[in-house]
């Protein structure tokens, strides 16, 4: 299984700590977990392999009001491990869907990815030398506002400077593939963003390429007219 698990729609602590009781799964992970104030009482979580990482911190960042909007939404979790000699932070993010049109529910994720560009501004200048990825469901593509003028994060690795970001999921978006289809149109809304530590640090990094969707056979709808 994967070494760090970001998770969302999750109902509590109860469902999680009965997914890591199963048999396969069984005293390999811990949990990280916070009650946010979604009005349909789902939250983000994640796992983690208790024998490689240290748990050094977490927080729940609750995002309650920016301008003029008001927030009933998920809360931003932030874990920061420490896996062998080199510390990681993840920020686990389910940002607001678009259920009443794009258009008129882009504004709550710009405001949230505002957020999001403060605490990763705010904590790679006080961890200058960990790795962040940014990871989650945001209800929006690579190409996105929020994503790329708000979040700024780049669509290409090559010459990305300190603190900035950079999404690997965007190419896989332009080639049409996504993990989310609506109106049989594939949306890459679920995507891993890194920062310049995750692509220069010599012992963890990542790898070029390796950005991908889990889609085996078995999770495609073989005969439905949607066509998976």
């Amino acid at each position: 299984g994967p070494e760090i698990l970001g998770l969302c729609e999750v109902e509590n602590q109860k469902v999680l700590e009965e997914l890591i009781a199963q048999k396969e799964l069984k005293g390999k992970y811990k949990i990280v977990h916070y009650d946010s104030p979604d009005n349909r009482g789902i939250d983000v979580a994640l796992l983690y392999k208790n024998t490689q990482y240290k748990l050094l911190s977490s927080y729940s960042f609750r995002v309650k009001k920016y301008k003029d909007i008001t927030f009933e939404t998920r809360d931003i979790l932030y874990c920061r491990f420490l896996r062998d000699k080199d510390t990681l932070m993840f920020l686990v993010n389910h940002w607001n869907s678009r259920r009443g049109g794009e258009e008129k529910t882009e504004d709550k994720r710009i405001a949230l990815a505002f957020f999001v560009k403060h605490l990763s501004d705010s904590l790679q200048k006080k961890h200058s030398h960990d790795l962040l990825m940014i990871m989650g469901d945001f209800n929006d593509e690579p190409e996105n506002k929020s994503i790329t003028e708000v979040l700024k994060a780049k669509h290409t690795s090559e010459g990305i400077q300190l603190k900035e970001l950079y999404d690997p999921f965007y190419e896989l978006s332009m080639e049409g593939e996504g993990s989310h289809q609506y109106n049989h149109q594939w949306l890459m809304y679920d995507q891993i963003i890194v920062n310049q530590s995750a692509l220069k640090n010599k012992n963890w990094h990542y790898q070029q390429g390796s950005a991908q969707v889990y889609h085996p056979d078995w999770l495609h709808y073989q005969n439905d007219p949607r066509k998976g």
